[in-house]
């Protein structure tokens, strides 16, 4: 598996064509995946909390209940939901601790 970079996640939001079609329809998008992309770590920091709060900010704007009707899908739901997914940094949780780290023999 690849290391999560930064970089890598927003090259790969750039790459991704249906995202940026999707910006150009709703371009308030833009501010809830840069809030992801500069999303800052720390021991408070938690990706699952900080996720469930971004996720619920795009469904005004898409998916079933998107002011723009062409947006009133769930694959665009997804589409954005997994690039905010993408774009979030690991929490602590995140990082694989080695099974004999955890349970040292005696």
């Amino acid at each position: 598996m690849t290391r999560w970079t930064r970089k890598s996640a927003y090259q790969r939001m750039l790459s991704n064509t249906r995202i940026q079609e999707i910006l150009l329809l709703e371009p308030r998008l833009l501010e809830f995946l840069i809030q992801a992309h500069t999303q800052k770590t720390g021991d408070s920091y938690n990706r699952i909390q900080t996720y469930v709060e971004l996720r619920n900010s795009v469904i005004p704007l898409v998916g079933w209940y998107a002011e723009h009707p062409d947006l009133r899908t769930s694959s665009d739901y997804m589409v954005v939901i997994e690039t905010i997914s993408d774009l979030l940094p690991p929490d602590r949780w995140d990082i694989e601790i080695p099974y004999c780290l955890i349970y040292p023999r005696p």
